[in-house]
């Protein structure tokens, strides 16, 4: 695995590379990588497979001041761990880290890590524990209009970096809802492993919705984006049928709990309908660092019948 840091605040001043051997074993890959941040490290998960074979999900540290300086490191790879792990993006002060996976649709549980240390190579610890979040549905794919194919929305995993700040926890996944995916969003507190607020978010009442992703500032308002396909015309889908493409959203602090059927904006809308099954399971939203009102969106979108691009767009309240 190859990660990097750059040596100033620009791009051009290049940059300080590392690479590691993750591989325990012949044949291992590391698959569906999560990249996240405390104050004092940056820490990187994956799922580890042995050839097709799931073994587990694993997490390394790393610690900020040698990294960000080009000095040499000393990693720690914890294993055996619950799949597929998030790290955070940590917005606070706070000495421990979590890090969770919807580990449980049938009981309803996320099994969190904490994760203490994480500067220290010889030192890192690491304490498991569960959260209930109540019974869950395994996604069903999205249909598409028009076409018999449908695009894969994953298995109800986390796809990306929760948001930490003040003891609380934002995530969201896609979860299934009779014969619709529909993404869940969850505010945890990871002092006492209790949700505090969750709901769900759509266009409309027969779209589906997939594969989003969240990010929270430090006044507790948060930012989604999401994929959607429109299939059925009509009072489903009021302004027509859609092809895969991206959703954007969010939700003040001192709005009402559930983030309900809310219109959003869209972009990247394909011409075409997608064959390929995947779509859009890199999504990622991510606080800006001056203006922590809006958030920069980066998501999949059509260039043309076979191949596609990454748009990136500003959004903010």
């Amino acid at each position: 695995i190859f990660f990097a840091a750059s040596k100033g605040a620009s791009p051009l001043s290049g940059w300080w590379i590392y690479s590691v051997n993750v591989t325990s074993a012949p044949d291992d890959f590391w698959d569906f990588g999560g990249l996240g941040m405390d104050q004092d490290a940056v820490i990187i998960t994956a799922n580890n497979f042995n050839g097709a074979s799931y073994v587990d999900s694993r997490l390394l540290t790393i610690a900020k001041a040698p990294f960000y300086n080009g000095r040499g490191l000393s990693i720690p790879m914890l294993t055996g761990l619950s799949g597929t792990l998030q790290p955070p993006i940590v917005l606070d002060q706070d000495a421990q880290t979590y890090v969770v996976a919807a580990e449980d649709n049938t009981t309803g549980t996320v099994r969190k890590y904490t994760l203490e240390n994480t500067s220290r190579p010889l030192d890192v610890s690491i304490a498991s524990s569960t959260i209930s979040v109540g019974t869950w549905g395994i996604p069903p794919d999205a249909s598409q209009p028009d076409t018999t194919d449908k695009v894969d929305t994953l298995d109800g995993r986390f796809q990306n970096a929760s948001t930490q700040n003040g003891g609380m926890l934002w995530q969201t996944h896609t979860i299934g809802a009779g014969p619709f995916p529909i993404p869940k969003w969850y505010k945890l507190d990871v002092e006492t492993d209790t949700m505090v607020s969750t709901g769900l978010y759509f266009v409309y009442e027969g779209s589906h919705d997939f594969n989003p992703s969240i990010a929270a500032n430090a006044d507790g308002d948060f930012f989604v984006t999401w994929a959607m396909t429109c299939p059925t015309p009509g009072t489903s889908c009021p302004n027509g049928t859609k092809n895969a493409q991206m959703r954007f959203s969010g939700k003040r602090v001192a709005d009402p709990s559930v983030l309900g059927n809310n219109p959003t904006g869209a972009f990247g809308i394909s011409s075409s309908s997608y064959a390929d099954y995947r779509f859009g399971d890199y999504s990622a939203v991510s606080i800006d660092p001056v203006t922590p009102g809006r958030a920069w969106v980066t998501n999949e979108f059509f260039t043309g019948p076979t191949s596609w691009g990454s748009r990136i767009a500003r959004i903010g309240y």
